[in-house]
């Protein structure tokens, strides 16, 4: 597990990094960055899965903590999806750049959801936070069944 956490601060830090510089020298550094997001944010995002799902232990001090982090990473993939980006080792359906109004709109349902979900965990009610994890958890589905490759 501390090997993982490892892991994931390496890539965040490296995505912070690459955010900084503020913009991408290859395609491939912004196809990188994003799916390094996606990483990060799904590794938060599970965290509070288990505990909703009763796979681990309700604890409210985690799910602040880990709304915190997917509220704040919510608001980077969009700038790692420049274009040029469309082909490579990339998860993105053709789809989406066809529809980028439509997958910039869900990912900012995505986005506004994560949001509820903060207020949800810091509310500590735990019947509020299965709501809002359920409600975040349909947006990011609508744009995976939609933009994300299997």
């Amino acid at each position: 597990m501390r090997f993982k956490m490892l892991v994931l601060a390496t890539i965040a830090s490296s995505v912070l990094a690459t955010a900084q510089a503020g913009e991408f020298k290859k395609p491939e550094d912004a196809i990188h960055y994003r799916q390094a997001v996606f990483e990060v944010l799904g590794h938060n995002f599970a965290d509070i899965g288990a505990m909703v799902k009763g796979k681990k232990p309700f604890d409210k001090t985690a799910v602040v903590y880990r709304a915190e982090n997917i509220a704040v990473l919510a608001k980077l993939p969009l700038e790692g999806f420049i274009d040029g980006t469309e082909t490579g080792h990339t998860e993105a359906r053709a789809t989406l750049w066809k529809n980028k109004a439509d997958f910039e709109s869900k990912l900012s349902d995505m986005q506004q959801n994560t949001l509820k979900l903060l207020s949800a965990a810091k509310s500590g009610d735990e019947s509020q936070v299965k709501q809002a994890f359920a409600m975040t958890a349909k947006s990011c589905k609508a744009c995976h069944d939609v933009y994300k490759k299997d």
